[in-house]
């Protein structure tokens, strides 16, 4: 019972961050609809790269004409920040088999890992695997339901919408329980600052810049609070 309980509760506390993913997710299967992409290419991607960001990105560098090589590089870039979302989260699940290390690794980006190392550090007694699956497996479904959405009414829309305006719906969805210390503030301020000013870059270029510089200002700041200490 108390294992449905954290999962129960894992679906409660993502049902914010479910409309901005629908949105997101919609705009996802409209623009591949519009960059020639067929059904089974776009459901494809959405089953296999589950990063809304990383999808977004690449779909826009499909539809810019961009080289083979770029694309692969850029999404490779957009998706590092997976493996320090790892190494912070990987503690919680050590007791946990191979098996299901693997099964919730393809389940990790920023909103689940947010929400769960938030409840993993406010209460020790949450299952860490039922909880995190009723973040993960909720935000998964919606996922794939919003781009099959997307694909079926996105045909004979513009070909130039532009998915832009719905990526930053989530992450602001996120911002405030994220931002909870001053390393955190200083890496969100930082990065969002440097993304508008370097929104003109190509390629995504200013996005990548950005999550840098963030992850850069919050260390230093981190190292500064630890050596004052």
């Amino acid at each position: 019972m108390a294992f449905q309980a954290d999962f129960r509760s894992g679906v409660k506390d993502v049902v914010p961050l479910l409309l901005p993913l629908f949105a997101i997710g919609g705009a996802t299967g409209i623009a591949a609809t519009n960059a020639g992409l067929s059904s089974f290419q776009t459901l494809g991607m959405g089953v296999l790269f589950f990063s809304p960001i990383s999808t977004v990105t690449t779909i826009e560098l499909l539809e810019s004409g961009a080289p083979a090589i770029v694309i692969v590089v850029t999404s490779i870039s957009v998706v590092l920040h997976f493996a320090v979302l790892s190494l912070s989260i990987a503690p919680y699940f050590a007791q946990l088999s191979i098996k299901w290390k693997w099964v919730l690794a393809y389940f990790l980006n920023t909103p689940h890992y947010a929400l769960s190392v938030k409840r993993y550090s406010a209460d020790s007694e949450t299952n860490i695997r039922e909880y995190y699956l009723g973040v993960a497996v909720s935000g998964w479904l919606v996922w794939q339901a919003s781009i099959i959405v997307g694909m079926l009414f996105g045909v004979g829309l513009p070909e130039n919408l532009s998915v832009d305006f719905v990526i930053p719906l989530v992450f602001i969805a996120l911002l405030v329980s994220m931002v909870k210390n001053r390393p955190t503030a200083a890496a969100a301020v930082s990065a969002g600052i440097l993304s508008l000013l370097a929104s003109t870059l190509p390629f995504s270029g200013g996005l990548i810049l950005a999550a840098i510089i963030g992850i850069i200002a919050g260390m230093m700041v981190k190292t500064t609070e630890v050596t004052a200490q």
